[in-house]
Formats: C-alpha cells, structure tokens, sequence
C-alpha cells in the first residue's frame, strides 16, 4: 500500500493482493521504522458500522472505510474510493483510496507483479 499526502488529502493506492486483504481479513498496515521503537504507521481498515472515518494517535494514521463499500469496489473495474473525511469542520480532510495501476511508462527498477492492469495501457 503506497501512501502519497499533500496538504489536507490522503491518497492510498493498493495492490491487488491488498485490497483482497482488506476484504477478507478487515485490514492492512504498512510501517516505517526510523529507529528502534520508533515507527510510522498507517492502516487502511474496512468496519461493519457503514461509516468513514480518519484518526491519527500514537504515531499512526488510521482510515477506516465501510467493509460493505470495500467489498463492491474490489469486484468493479471502479479506480477509486473518494470521500470527505470531517466535512465542514477545520479539519477537513479529502479521502482517495485507490487501484493502484501498473505505469504506462515501464521503469526496469519498478516491480509491478501485484499491480493492476492500466487500463489506458491500449489507448
């Protein structure tokens, strides 16, 4: 799962594997260790309650995203999830949870094994 931010948006882009992990076993984690017993991680989960949410404590972003939603999505030619996370507070937030697609232009050092097919790769 790749993490992309800029200002007040997060972007996640998954796997195919991932997004199978996501509806089978109801979430993945990603980290990034920067020193012993000091790590970033970010966690993309899929809850039963039907709603969205985004948290940051203890050095991890969570989202959470309708399992029901998940589910659909991982079966549809869909690119994405998009979402508002906190609408209409100061802490606004946009969502985009997302295929991620092989390059159109191949890089030799770029595995793309789990990656989607592009769909703009015959264009």
């Amino acid at each position: 799962m790749k993490l992309r931010t800029r200002g007040n948006s997060i972007r996640l882009r998954l796997e195919q594997h991932e997004i199978k992990n996501l509806v089978t076993q109801g979430a993945i984690t990603e980290s990034i260790a920067f020193a012993p017993n000091q790590s970033f991680k970010y966690t993309l989960a899929a809850s039963t309650n039907g709603e969205f949410v985004g948290k940051y404590q203890n050095g991890e972003i969570r989202i959470e995203i309708p399992l029901s939603l998940a589910k659909s999505w991982s079966e549809s030619e869909e690119e994405g999830i998009y979402q508002t996370l906190n609408a209409n507070t100061d802490f606004e937030i946009k969502l985009a949870v997302e295929k991620d697609f092989q390059c159109l232009h191949k890089r030799p050092e770029e595995d793309e094994t789990g990656l989607f097919p592009n769909p703009r790769a015959n264009d």
